[in-house]
């Protein structure tokens, strides 16, 4: 049972990494052939489309399997599939080729904000009277496009809550400026927070965790990486003086 949750617990760590190098590789494709970014979306929200009616379709092969399970996916640990997922780095770019073309973004805010706000609740509310959490069926690692839709819904709301806690200024704002400077240590050190956490879960809890407790882990593992990053940078600077 020890070497099966092993070897579950490496999957999951490591799928992340592989679709991560094959995003950059299409994306790195899409520039050298001059794809303009709102074709990239198109060709990605198809790819999304074709990932999710591929779902559980196998090719009669333990190795086959495994071998298409890093483009759609056909196999239980098949995590982060490119087409399902190709989706989120790719809309990502195109928002921020556009953001930096965008002349008002007051208005922005102003008009995508509370219309993300809105759906954003009530796409949660509703889950949770569904006892669902993804709209394709699945878990996570087999994101749907709609699922993909409204993940971009929050992350506008997450950002329109960002901008005006940043122009109102305050110890929040401050607080929130000074991590997203120091973006990339943070995040390289909540990752490997997590990875360590999820091996101690996964190998000495088998019990279901509680939503709060999760929440609640979130919080502080993100307090700490923050920590954590600063003392990272501060000694940083002290190697190089």
């Amino acid at each position: 049972m020890a070497d099966i949750k092993r070897s579950r617990m490496h999957r999951i760590c490591g799928h992340i990494l592989q679709f991560v190098v094959m995003a950059m590789l299409v994306i790195a494709l899409f520039k050298k052939l001059k794809v303009k970014p709102i074709v990239m979306v198109i060709i990605a929200a198809v790819c999304s489309v074709i990932g999710q009616l591929l779902q559980w379709v196998t090719t009669g092969s333990y190795i086959g399997d495994i071998a298409v399970g890093f483009l759609w996916h056909s196999r239980e640990y098949a995590y982060f599939p490119l087409l399902n997922w190709l989706i989120i780095p790719v809309c990502g770019y195109a928002f921020s080729s556009i953001w930096q073309k965008l002349g008002d973004k007051e208005r922005f805010f102003r008009l995508v904000t509370p219309i993300s706000w809105v759906i954003s609740v009530a796409y949660f509310v509703s889950m949770a009277f569904l006892g669902e959490y993804y709209l394709s069926g699945y878990e996570y690692y087999g994101l749907g496009i709609l699922d993909a839709a409204f993940a971009f819904i929050v992350c506008f709301a997450m950002i329109g809550l960002g901008y005006y806690l940043n122009k109102w200024g305050g110890c929040i704002a401050n607080w929130l400026s000074s991590m997203g400077n120091r973006v990339t240590s943070v995040y390289c050190i909540h990752w490997t927070i997590y990875c360590f956490l999820y091996v101690f879960l996964f190998c000495f809890l088998d019990d279901y965790v509680p939503q709060w407790i999760m929440l609640l882990t979130g919080v502080l593992v993100l307090v700490v990486s923050d920590l954590l990053s600063q003392l990272y940078i501060k000694l940083k600077k002290k190697s190089r003086s």
